[in-house]
Order: structure tokens, then C-alpha cells, then sequence
């Protein structure tokens, strides 16, 4: 096939508008091009006769630039990318100085239903409520955890939704968010909530249909173990550690409940809820459940 050699349009009509004392908002027309579109790069400097470079990438005609210092300019410039990587000439250039900070203590009140989903190996979808503020709410600080490391700041994004595609398979992530206003005033953090990138054969397993076996348990002690790195434990001891030939047990179900609950302790969040709360080796039968259970907990 001949090779796409054509650039896009350049990108017209920039525009930026101060939000607050710590956001600006840009919004730009369209390019065009040949085949199609797939992204624009959005470039930013401080002050006066600065070069722009790079700050994000992103697919729509927008974007919200959080965290700026106030009273300070900020030079903007965007171009267009194809699937083929032909870049377009640069937007015009626009300069938007941030104001002055008003006098404001109030904090925002602190978001809340914090909710991690791995919906994938490389991705987590994060969704929370919205907090409120007495003046004017700017945007979230959304900061993560992995492997019992220190939290940073992984996005400051203004939906109260965040999606992280820079997960790594069989490692937990906890998540926490904290809203800001336009004069830096910062809430509380949310709850925690965590995601583990392990997925999981037959899932989901039906009750009566799905033969529980050894695979699902030894996901699950991967999963187990995860969740406890992310807590700072060390990994756990099993019984039968290789269960190749071997039978599933109800101690092996209850190992994986003691440990996870463990982690969850030590982590400040609520064990799970399991069925058969009492199981007994040799007298409860291990069902499709007793697997479930403890999936949903690893999440």
C-alpha cells in the first residue's frame, strides 16, 4: 500500500481561559486530514518568550491544564498527529496568566464511593462522587500505591473519573483522591480502594456447573499475596504449596481467607463476607462459592 506521507491541518483557534488561580482551560478547532486524526499534542512553558514543550496528549479538542501556580503566565500551543505519525504545523500561540488567589480557608469536602475496577491487564477505572466547596472546586488529586510504597500524585483530572493505564499483571494498587479548589485549599482523602491485575480462569464460575480446581487456587494465592505486598506483609505460607495431583481442600479455602483478611486489617478496610463462614475440613464440601468469595475480595 503507499505509505500516508500527508500532515493534518494545523489546529485553529486556541483558546485559554483562566478557571481558577490554579487551572486553565483550552479549547481548539479541529484539524483535518487525509485519513483521519488520532490525536493532539498539547505543549506549555512559563513565562514571556519561552519555548513550549510537551505536557500531554490527548484525543479530543480540549483540555483542562491543573495544578498551575497563580498569577503566573503560561504560554499554549497544540498540534495534531495521524496514525501514521505525521505531525501538523503548531497552532498559534496564546498566553493566559493565572490570577491572584483570593482569600479563601475553607476546604472542599472530601469525595466519596471511591471505586477501583481492573477492567483489564493494563487498565483500572477509577470512579468516585463529587466533593463541594464554599467558592469554587478545580479538580482532583488522584495519588496510588503499589507494593507498599510511598502514595503519589498519579493525575489531577476534573471529572470525578480517572482511567490508569500504567498497571503492570499481578501487582495491587491502592488508590486514594482528594479534591482541590481554585486556591489550592485541599480535602481530605477518600477511602482507599485497591485493584489487583490478576484474572482469573473460568470467571465467572457457576455454581453446580464449574468444577472448582487447582488453577483457581493458585490464582488466587497470587492474587493473596499481592494484596499482602501491597500492605507491606510477606508472602504466605500454604499448605500443599504445589497442587498439581492434589485435592482441594477446605483448608486451602480458609488459608486464603486468614491471609487476605490479614492484609486487610493491617490495610484499614473491612475483611470480606464469606459463605460458610464456619467451613470445616473434611465435613463442608468446597463449592464454587468458596472460590468466589475471596475473588471478589482480591477484586
Amino acid at each position: 500500500t503507499t505509505p500516508d506521507i500527508t500532515p493534518p491541518s494545523a489546529p485553529t483557534g486556541l483558546t485559554a481561559t483562566a478557571f481558577a488561580s490554579n487551572r486553565i482551560d483550552l479549547s481548539w478547532t479541529a484539524s483535518t486530514d487525509n485519513v483521519g486524526v488520532t490525536a493532539y499534542e498539547v505543549q506549555r512553558c512559563q513565562g514571556t518568550g519561552c519555548t513550549p514543550a510537551l505536557i500531554a496528549t490527548v484525543t479530543g479538542t480540549s483540555y483542562n491544564d491543573t495544578q498551575r501556580a497563580a498569577s503566573t503566565t503560561y504560554i499554549y500551543r497544540v498540534r495534531a498527529t495521524d496514525a501514521a505519525g505525521n505531525l501538523s504545523g503548531f497552532s498559534s500561540s496564546v498566553n493566559r496568566a493565572t490570577p491572584a488567589a483570593p482569600a479563601d480557608t475553607v476546604v472542599p469536602t472530601v469525595p466519596t464511593s471511591l471505586t477501583a475496577t481492573a477492567v483489564s491487564s493494563t487498565q483500572v477505572n477509577l470512579t468516585w462522587t463529587a466533593s463541594t466547596d464554599n467558592l469554587l472546586l478545580s479538580y482532583y488529586e488522584v495519588e496510588r500505591s503499589s507494593n507498599n510504597g510511598p502514595y503519589t500524585v498519579l493525575s489531577a483530572p476534573v471529572a470525578t473519573n480517572f482511567t490508569d493505564s500504567t498497571v503492570t499483571a499481578g501487582v495491587t494498587y491502592l488508590y486514594r483522591v482528594r479534591a482541590v479548589d481554585g486556591t489550592n485549599n485541599k480535602s481530605n482523602y477518600s477511602i482507599k480502594d485497591f485493584a489487583t491485575m490478576i484474572f482469573f480462569t473460568d470467571d465467572p464460575l457457576a455454581a453446580g456447573v464449574t468444577v472448582v480446581k487447582a488453577i483457581h487456587i493458585t490464582q488466587l494465592r497470587q492474587a493473596v499475596n499481592a494484596v499482602r505486598a501491597s500492605a507491606g506483609l510477606g508472602a504466605a505460607t500454604w499448605t500443599d504449596s504445589t497442587l498439581t495431583g492434589v485435592l482441594i481442600k477446605a483448608a486451602h479455602i480458609l488459608e486464603l481467607r486468614t491471609n487476605l483478611n490479614q492484609a486487610f486489617t493491617t490495610l484499614g478496610l473491612p475483611a470480606p463476607s464469606y459463605t460458610d463462614p464456619a467451613l470445616t475440613s473434611l465435613v463442608t464440601a468446597v463449592k464454587a462459592v468458596h472460590v468466589g468469595d475471596p475473588r471478589q475480595g482480591v477484586k
